[in-house]
């Protein structure tokens, strides 16, 4: 902390117990509280402190002009460690991505300071578990710190300004990486047919009119896949026609507009009430639900270029809220909702949330980076697709590390404090797995393996055997078991579907949360590879 002739006051949440009434004089100070932690404080000149009546707060005798340094010492590791790295600290940092020709990196460079010029000059930073999966290779400083205010696991003490994380390219476009079952292309091509020809988009909303929109679009990738040209003709026709008002800001009720004042694509219904379309607003939720459009849109573009310059501007705007490379444009920030140090995004916006940040529904955020993917290949915009797959690879890579837990114990959200087997809108063990897994999409088998499903489906499906998951839920449960399990969960999801489970036509599986037609479910199912 840079103090400039200001009274420096030191405050505990426990009493200090080592320090008697009297005043205590230097630039190291090593206290004690009575929960039995330790503390040091270093200052870049002599300071005199005295211990409140309370015994909660260290106070100056004077103004002070210099830097204050505080750290914690836990538990294995010795003062004497933290004092050999007390004199360099930062005071700045950048990130920035690079395209090298092994892979994509993220490098940090850290500015730095000295509390004694000319002293030692070694920065001691903190380094996360995944760090080291990303090939950070700093010298380390012996100290393996399990650090209580932290979530994402024990952190190590790491040497140095720059660090270089490398992610590996994706190998993922439009289509699955297997083909579909020769002995499934009748049922999947009935249910085509019948969803391309009644589908409609009936949901209001930022949130369900964009998810209404991927399904869709998913329609057109199939089709195409399956050489079903005139399907994939009529559903993209569709696409345009329904994505069109959103793009025109021509809807009769919500549309998007541009806020000036924190710079973004929000709702108009948001701006009348902040709590609208999930906080939208207010910056919540928007690398959750602008990637359903961004997907769309990146179909649209594959097959018709015209209609993606002909709206260009409206397109890159909602591509620019959440995947913005440049540090430097006047309208959007780089990269909204992505956390490049814990690599991975946050769902909270300017709302202020009693744990901090936090991350509902990572598949979604993943699920907008894959469109961004997808449209930097539509559209031949190579900076887009390398920077789209930096931080779709990265939020894999994150979200596997901090949320794909060892014992078969979902984690619905994820906080600043750490994780909650929960979510927003219930317990359900069926909603704390599968909001972290749908959408379904090429993208899925590169986050969610067969060994990881197969551990995790005995708890997430509980609820099927007392018939207590609703029809939305049950399509993405079968969507999950196939990663590993795709001959009974076909079967399941074909007795599902003649069942009735469908709203009429067959276009959406019924649920309040599911967006999902019986075309793709059966077409995912159909493209496992086991």
């Amino acid at each position: 902390m840079l103090y400039s002739g200001l009274t420096p006051v030191i405050n505990s949440a426990t009493v200090i117990s080592n320090y008697g009434p009297g005043p205590i004089t230097g630039t190291r100070f090593v206290f004690l509280t009575n929960g039995g932690q330790q503390w040091l404080v270093y200052t870049s000149s002599s300071v005199t402190f005295t211990v409140s009546d309370n015994r909660l707060d260290l106070v100056a005798s004077g103004s002070f002009t210099g830097v204050i340094r505080t750290a914690y010492v836990p538990a294995g590791v010795s003062p004497d460690q933290l004092d050999s790295y007390a004199n360099t600290y930062a005071t700045a940092g950048t990130v920035a991505p690079d395209l090298v020709a092994h892979g994509f990196q993220f490098q940090f460079q850290t500015d730095s300071a000295q509390l004694s010029p000319g002293s030692t000059d070694q920065l001691l930073m903190l380094a996360l578990p995944h760090h080291f999966k990303l090939g950070l290779s700093n010298a380390r400083a012996g100290m393996d710190i399990a650090w209580p205010t932290c979530a994402r696991g024990p952190m190590t003490g790491v040497l140095g300004k720059n660090w270089v994380l490398s992610v590996p390219r994706p190998a993922v476009d439009f289509d699955p990486a297997h083909s579909l079952d020769a002995d499934k292309l009748d049922q999947v091509l009935s249910a085509l047919h019948k969803d391309v020809t009644s589908f409609r988009v009936d949901s209001p909303g930022v949130y369900f009119a964009g998810t209404q929109f991927s399904a869709l679009a998913r329609l057109v990738v199939i089709a195409e896949n399956l050489g079903q040209t005139n399907d994939a003709a009529c559903a993209r026709a569709k696409l345009k026609d329904a994505i069109l008002p959103w793009l025109t800001s021509s809807n009769p009720g919500d549309n998007f507009v541009y806020d000036t004042t924190f710079g973004g694509v929000v709702s108009s219904d948001g701006l009348l009430d902040q709590f609208n379309d999930y906080g939208n607003s207010v910056y919540n939720d928007h690398a959750l639900q602008y990637g359903y459009y961004i997907h769309a849109l990146a179909v649209i573009a594959k097959g018709d270029p015209g209609f993606t310059s002909d709206h260009f501007a409206a397109i890159s705007s909602i591509v620019r809220d959440v995947v913005q490379i440049s540090t430097s444009d006047p309208y959007f920030p780089q990269a909204r909702n992505f956390d490049m140090f814990e690599s991975h995004s946050w769902a909270s916006g300017l709302y202020v949330f009693t744990d901090g940040n936090n991350i509902e529904s990572s598949s979604e955020a993943l699920h907008t980076y894959y469109g961004a993917f997808l449209m930097g290949i539509a559209t031949g915009d190579m900076m887009l697709k390398t920077w789209a797959g930096l931080l779709m690879q990265s939020e894999i890579i994150g979200t596997k590390q901090y949320k794909q837990m060892d014992q078969p114990r979902p984690v619905g959200d994820t906080v600043w404090t750490g994780q909650d087997v929960a979510t927003y809108f219930g317990l359900n063990p069926e909603y704390v797995s599968c909001i972290n897994w749908l959408p379904f999409t090429p993208i899925t088998t590169s986050y969610l393996s067969a060994d990881f499903m197969r551990q995790a489906w005995p708890l997430a499906s509980i609820g099927l055997a007392s018939n207590s998951v609703e029809d939305g839920w049950m399509a993405y449960l079968y969507m999950a078991q196939s990663l590993y399990d795709k001959a009974t969960a076909f079967a399941s999801a074909i007795d599902f579907i003649t069942a009735g489970h469908a709203k009429p036509a067959g276009t959406f599986l019924t649920g309040q949360y599911s967006r999902v037609t019986a075309t793709d479910v059966l077409y995912f199912v159909g493209t496992q590879a086991n």
